[in-house]
């Protein structure tokens, strides 16, 4: 039985990965999952998701859809071990909002 994993990196504030929606695509169809935290008392999700492939030893694509819409695409990751995937370089939190600066502006915000 083989599976895939992804570790979308939270080592900084400012790369949130909360909120990001991971698709895995194969040849059976698409699997889909949130990255979220604290949806239920007392308790805390890892950043980290595992999807199981069964039978399938390969992966067409895995789309990661960040909080503030931008996409990472990944073909054919390996199978039976696990990605670490990082947010795009420019995704800002303002006001508990995800926000993306265009790259010609400076803006001066709370890295929370």
């Amino acid at each position: 039985m083989h599976w895939i994993g992804f570790h979308l990196d939270d080592r900084t504030p400012r790369n949130s990965p909360l909120g990001a929606r991971i698709e895995v695509h194969t040849k059976e169809g698409v699997q889909v999952d949130y990255v979220v935290t604290g949806d239920s008392l007392q308790s805390q999700h890892p950043m980290t998701k595992h999807f199981g492939l069964g039978a399938l030893a390969q992966v067409d694509a895995v789309v990661v859809v960040w909080s503030n819409g931008k996409r990472t695409e990944v073909t054919q990751p390996a199978v039976d071990q696990y990605h670490r995937l990082q947010a795009p370089w420019d995704m800002l939190v303002v006001a508990g909002l995800p926000y993306s600066a265009p790259s010609h502006v400076f803006t001066h915000a709370l890295f929370l």
